[in-house]
C-alpha cells in the first residue's frame, strides 16, 4: 500500500528540494541521539511489510502511530498506538488462520534524554526506555498478552554536513502470559546506518543489524535464535515533514551456522515512515 507509492512520493518531493541541510533522523530503524527541541510535537505513520517464512506463505504487516514531545531541550516523551495484520497459509498449526484484517495490538510509551548532542562534531549520546504491551504474537499474529520493557543506547556521529553515522544498543525484555505461565525472553539487537545527503533534503544509505533473542533470560542465558539483516534507506526532509523508507533483506541466521533462520524471523523487511511537525 504506502509503501508501493513511496517511489512516486519521492519523485514529486524532489522536485521542490530545499538547500538547506538537513537536521531529521535519516534512518528508518535506527535511532539518532537528537531529541525534539522544547515545545515541539511530532507525528508519525510507521508501516513495516514482513514476509517470507521457511514454508508457505507469510506476510504481515505492522502499523505503529507515534506522536512525541519535546518537554525540555535535552528530554523528549513518546506514545505509541499498535496495529497489526497477519495472512498465514501453508504453515504449522501454531500460526492458526489468518485473515490479514488489521486489529488493535497495544500500546507504548517512552522517554529518551540526550546526553551529549551531535552538533559542532560532537559524538552525541541519548538513552530511551520504553514500557509497552501487545496482545498477539508479532510471529505468529496469535492472541496472547506480553508486557515489554525496552532500553536503548543510541550514539550518532556527523562527519560533514552531509554525512551522518548512528549506532544503537537494544535490550527488550519481554514477558509473554501463555497458558497460566508466563514466559521470558529477552532480545537484543545491535544496529547501525550511514546516510549521505545528496541534494537538498534527499539522503541516501544503508543500516544493517544484527538482532539476538535469549530465551528464559535471566534465567537462562543461552542463545535461543538469530539473524543478520541489511538494505538500502532513503530519506527526504521537506522542513516540516519527512519521509524515510528501509529495505532489509535477512542475510544470516541460525540458532547454527545455517544460512538464515526463517522460524522466527522474516526473509524479507521494508519500511515506511512519514512524519509530521507541528
Amino acid at each position: 500500500m504506502g509503501i508501493r507509492l513511496f517511489p512516486t512520493f519521492l519523485a514529486l518531493s524532489l522536485a521542490c528540494v530545499p538547500a538547506a541541510a538537513s537536521a531529521s533522523n535519516p534512518f528508518a530503524y535506527s535511532y539518532g541521539a537528537e531529541t525534539e527541541e522544547k515545545g515541539e510535537t511530532e507525528a508519525t505513520l510507521w508501516v513495516t511489510q514482513r514476509s517470507g517464512k521457511g514454508a508457505g506463505t507469510y506476510r504481515a504487516r505492522d502499523l505503529l502511530i507515534e506522536v512525541e514531545r519535546g518537554l525540555t531541550d535535552r528530554l523528549q516523551a513518546s506514545f505509541y498506538l499498535t496495529f497489526d495484520a497477519h495472512r498465514v497459509g501453508g504453515l504449522e498449526p501454531r500460526f492458526g488462520n489468518s485473515t490479514g484484517a488489521l486489529r488493535f495490538n497495544g500500546a507504548k510509551a517512552s522517554v529518551a534524554y540526550m546526553l551529549r548532542s551531535p552538533e559542532d562534531g560532537n559524538l552525541g549520546i541519548a538513552l530511551y526506555l520504553e514500557p509497552g504491551f501487545s496482545r498477539f504474537s508479532g510471529t505468529s499474529g496469535e492472541p496472547r498478552t506480553a508486557l515489554t520493557l525496552e532500553s536503548k543506547v543510541m550514539l550518532e556521529q556527523r562527519f560533514t554536513d552531509r554525512l551522518r553515522w548512528v549506532g544503537n544498543l537494544t535490550l527488550e525484555q519481554e514477558f509473554e502470559h501463555e497458558d497460566r505461565v508466563w514466559n521470558k525472553e529477552l532480545e537484543a539487537e545491535v544496529s547501525t546506518g550511514l546516510a549521505y545527503r545528496v541534494a537538498g533534503g534527499l539522503h541516501l544509505g544503508g543500516e544493517a543489524r544484527i538482532a539476538n533473542r535469549f530465551a528464559g533470560f535471566p534465567d537462562t542465558v543461552d542463545r535461543s535464535a538469530w539473524a543478520v539483516f541489511a538494505g538500502p534507506t532513503a530519506h527526504y526532509d521537506g522542513g516540516a515533514w519527512f519521509a524515510s523508507m528501509s529495505v532489509q533483506h535477512q542475510l544470516a541466521g541460525g540458532p547454527g551456522a545455517s544460512s538464515r533462520n526463517l522460524d522466527e524471523f522474516e526473509k524479507n523487511e521494508a519500511r515506511l515512515k512519514l512524519g509530521v511537525e507541528f
